[in-house]
């Protein structure tokens, strides 16, 4: 996990704000693989599709979960509607996502050195939640913007200024640290690692 070093002082002194790294959670906190893995061997096991027809059906219809269902509707004739199996794949798959020590360990590295940690994503307020407790991940973050309760998307200004003033506070804000948010500023996910310089204005 990359992040920029801790802001210092001309004089090569540390300052006192506290720098805040910006993390993604599908695909780079969390294993969304192989949370849809392990729902696909349920999911084989209950109706007796293959895994890797499962597989394959999901690499063609990514993000189109509804057309998914559809179509092993019309395959193996499934049982029941597409909407109760849409329903029941976002109500299961985000509690099967499977814990990483190694991502845990690195996490908690970053807030043993004074990180505010803040994650800024899409989806579902409930299934972005199930996803950080079952990664074990929860209680290791400072602040969780999920883009739903907001009505905004992550990657764009207000996304960003929400986590990284959320020493605000705010409604739907989870915040558990007590430092100021503001100094240098990390995100990490899908594209790589980002660096901006913050005053106390709290620009975004």
């Amino acid at each position: 996990m990359t992040t920029a070093p801790h802001p210092q002082h001309a004089d090569g002194t540390r300052s006192s704000v506290r720098p805040v790294a910006l993390l993604d959670l599908d695909d780079t906190l969390t294993d969304r693989a192989g949370a849809f893995s392990a729902r696909a061997r349920e999911f084989s096991a209950c109706h007796a599709i293959p895994e890797r027809w499962l597989d394959a059906a999901d690499a063609a219809h990514s993000g189109r979960r509804r057309d998914f269902f559809a179509l092993a509707k019309a395959t193996y004739a499934l049982p029941g509607t597409v909407d109760e199996h849409d329903a029941a794949f976002r109500r299961r798959t985000p509690q099967l996502v499977p814990y990483r020590p190694a991502v845990n360990a690195a996490v908690q590295s970053l807030a043993d050195r004074g990180w505010h940690l803040a994650v800024v994503t899409n989806g579902d307020h409930d299934a972005q939640h199930a996803k950080l407790a079952a990664a074990g991940l929860a209680d290791l973050l400072t602040t969780v913007v999920v883009s739903s309760d907001h009505g905004v998307r992550k990657s764009t200004p207000p996304g960003m200024r929400l986590a990284s003033d959320s020493e605000r506070g705010g409604p739907g804000l989870r915040r558990t640290g007590r430092h100021s948010a503001r100094g240098v500023v990390c995100s990490v996910g899908g594209g790589g690692a980002q660096r901006r310089q913050r005053d106390d204005g709290g620009g975004a």
